[in-house]
């Protein structure tokens, strides 16, 4: 229980799930969202998740996010796409008409994505 409540707090609450990074709690994501404590589900993700597994957890947020989507961005945290990375997000958002913008991409700290819509043109 421990390893589950420091994993939580080191790496649990980066951002929300959601357009402009809001929604988070209410997101209904099985995984916990950006809850304070990890849920088993998440746990046993970061401690032995396959890319596959990886995959299917940021497309399904990712595709939640983008049906919440009202205007602006959609900004997914770590804890949604660690296992496959930021080039991961990028192919699974390229068929649903979405792009990462890589300007606004948070590498340190919060290491969060930010995709926006393929119609918002393009960030030199």
């Amino acid at each position: 229980m421990a390893v589950a409540a420091v994993l939580a707090a080191v790496g649990g609450g980066a951002g929300g799930v959601g357009p402009a990074g809001g929604a988070g709690g209410g997101s209904g994501d099985p995984y916990g969202g950006d809850s304070l404590f990890l849920k088993r589900r998440q746990y046993l993700l970061e401690l032995n998740g396959t890319a596959q597994e990886w995959t299917c957890r940021a497309d399904s947020v990712l595709r939640a996010a983008v049906r919440r989507y009202h205007e602006g961005s959609v900004t997914l945290p770590v804890t949604v796409y660690r296992g496959i990375g930021v080039k991961g997000v990028a192919a699974l958002a390229e068929p649903l008409g979405w792009r990462v913008d890589f300007g606004r991409t948070r590498y340190e700290g919060g290491k969060a994505v930010v995709l926006v819509p393929v119609s918002a043109g393009r960030v030199a």
